[in-house]
């Protein structure tokens, strides 16, 4: 007599229920993979209707019991280890206690499955218990916390540099730059003052730089953080105020100095192409 499994029929209601709230809710195709080798289903994330080239490996465990929390295989996190992409595990409770399914989702980077693959080996263990809280809950509001555990440490580094070089420039006023209202400062300012001016703008080119050379090796940053793009349209767009400042203190210090005494030991390639006349005149190199 055929027997009902009840198990695989709540596994399937959970799969399907997922990917039906992703697409609902995210806005984000899901697609439902036909064979379980521990992983269930894939999350392509879009921004604006446009693809990222971005995508989530989920695993999904479904119980009618009262607890998110799931003991895992130690076999699941060395497969999780080998896949290119960012591992989420989502956990949906679907007991009779609840009107609608609850669902709970934790994101696995590389180095956290590492750390979890050692532990494990260590203890001599077969599998380990993932546990969740409530702030683990899946919601509408889950939407970007789940962009940014797509973003690498190195994605991250350089979202704070953005946000770091926009509030540096925030501090020059640029959309209220006016030149002739620029050379009255000047009788404010020192050596000491232009010397750490050229230090400033330096460093701004920098960071500017950093921001280009990582998208130019991976476009899809400006999908994954457009904090990132914006930093560089708006330094680009004022890039010519900010060189006209450079110059200005440059021109000003310079004199009889010689370049180490006033330039900065690491130069941006601007910069360095703005002063190596200079450079070359003063020191034939």
């Amino acid at each position: 007599m055929k027997k009902y499994k009840s198990t695989g029929v709540t596994g399937r209601a959970g799969e399907l229920y997922f990917a039906y709230w992703i697409v609902r809710y995210f806005n984000w195709p899901c697609r439902l993979l036909d064979i379980d080798v521990g992983i269930d289903a894939q999350v392509e994330i879009f921004e604006d209707e446009i693809s990222t080239g971005d995508f989530f490996a989920v695993q999904i465990k479904s119980t009618v019991g009262n607890t998110p929390d799931i003991q895992i295989d130690l076999s699941d996190f060395m497969y999780w280890q080998q896949l290119e992409t960012q591992v989420v595990l989502v956990s949906i409770v679907m007991a009779d206690s609840h009107n609608d399914p609850e669902m709970f989702w934790k994101p696995f980077s590389k180095e956290c499955l590492d750390e979890i693959v050692q532990e494990i080996t260590s203890k001599g263990h077969q599998s380990k218990k993932v546990t969740f809280t409530d702030s683990d809950k899946l919601c509408v509001e889950s939407k970007n916390s789940w962009r940014m555990a797509m973003l690498s440490e190195s994605d991250k580094d350089l979202i704070r540099l953005a946000k770091s070089l926009l509030d540096d420039l925030e501090q020059h006023d640029l959309d209220n730059f006016v030149e002739e209202d620029y050379y009255l400062q000047d009788e404010h300012k020192d050596y000491i003052t232009f010397n750490s001016e050229i230090d400033i703008f330096n460093h701004h080119f920098i960071d500017y730089e950093k921001l280009k050379d990582a998208v130019s090796h991976d476009r899809r940053l400006v999908l994954r953080a457009p904090l990132i793009e914006e930093a560089i349209d708006y330094f680009e767009n004022n890039e010519g105020i900010l060189l006209y400042m450079f110059n200005h203190a440059f021109n000003w210090i310079k004199g009889d100095r010689t370049p180490n005494e006033i330039l900065p030991q690491t130069l941006s390639r601007e910069i360095r192409r703005q002063t190596k006349d200079w450079v070359y005149h003063m020191t034939g190199y």
